[in-house]
């Protein structure tokens, strides 16, 4: 039999009503935790195995969960039927955001979890005070009506990494969040689906991912833009060496550098993110633009028309 390493991480599972999304968020000192813990399909639920991670197993809750079954049911028929219940943690939230959790009584210390109104959090080898930090962010987050559950999630996970996190330290972060019809195209439920994997700041780049997520799929409020002119500067020199548009015809709001901008904004599929008329861009455009940073790895190569020195 294969050796089946332990899994010590810490994860957080909720369910809004509002936009019927139901995601999870799990950090861990393991490389890619986010394709072994969180599963998550809209209006089914939510199953996390971690400790001991099994997709068999979460592939049978979930099964559970689509018939219909509760939390609690899920959970007890998946566990009387698992060998290695006692090195397994286990959490299901079901389509009504009841949420049932085992934790085996041969996971390592500190493990546990949380449970409050549509979410749970759960993990091990923690740090004291880890998941209790989650959820009271997770909580005074979504009471403050900014933002979606994608958002909400992720200040979880960075309370509890803040808190103290896994004793062992990070290295890898994902964030899933189901939607029915929400993922690209309209025909699947993968609303988001981001993974940092062997990272020295796992909770940083998965924030900045979701800016940019946000910046593809979220559709801005009238607060969302702001004048191309209010970029900061490093923005905005990565925004002219990009697009391959001198900067200083940028700054003088010239015509061509707006066609020139046009261009590039559509090349790289944000073309929603440019107001050409007011000369505004939406507020992510930062994050977005930090990618063509020296030594970020996205080449500066365009195929878009270079304004010329005049």
């Amino acid at each position: 039999m294969a050796r089946v390493p332990p899994l010590s991480t810490f994860s957080i599972a909720a369910w809004d009503p509002v936009r019927q999304d139901w995601g999870a968020a799990v950090l861990s000192n393991y490389l890619a935790v986010g394709a072994l813990v969180p599963f998550v399909r809209a209006q089914v639920g939510v199953v996390l195995t971690q400790a001991t991670a099994s997709r068999p197993l979460a592939e049978a809750a979930l099964a559970g969960l689509a018939e219909g079954l509760a939390a609690d049911e899920v959970l007890a028929g998946v566990i009387g039927r698992d060998r290695r219940a006692p090195v397994r943690q286990v959490a299901v939230l079901d389509s009504n955001g009841r949420a049932a959790v085992h934790t085996g009584e041969e996971c390592r210390e500190e493990a546990g979890h949380v449970m409050g109104e549509r979410y749970l959090c759960t993990g091990n080898t923690l740090l004291p005070g880890t998941l209790d930090a989650m959820g009271a962010v997770f909580e005074a987050a979504r009471s403050a009506g900014q933002g979606e559950l994608a958002d909400w999630l992720l200040a979880a996970l960075a309370a509890g990494a803040a808190a103290g996190g896994d004793r062992r330290g990070e290295l890898a972060a994902a964030l899933l969040v189901a939607r029915p019809d929400g993922g690209f195209g309209g025909d699947n439920d993968r609303y988001v689906d981001l993974r940092v994997d062997a990272h020295g700041q796992p909770i940083q780049t998965l924030r900045r991912l979701l800016a940019i997520h946000h910046l593809y799929y979220q559709d801005a409020a009238a607060e969302a833009w702001q004048d191309l002119h209010e970029l900061d500067s490093t923005a905005l020199e990565a925004l002219a060496r990009s697009s391959g548009i001198v900067l200083r015809t940028l700054q003088a709001r010239d015509d061509a550098a707006m066609e020139g901008l046009v261009h590039w904004f559509a090349d790289h599929n944000i073309e929603h993110a440019l107001d050409p008329a007011g000369w505004r861009v939406r507020r992510e455009l930062s994050v977005y633009l930090s990618l063509f940073a020296p030594g970020n790895g996205v080449p500066s190569k365009s195929s878009q028309l270079r304004v010329s020195k005049r």
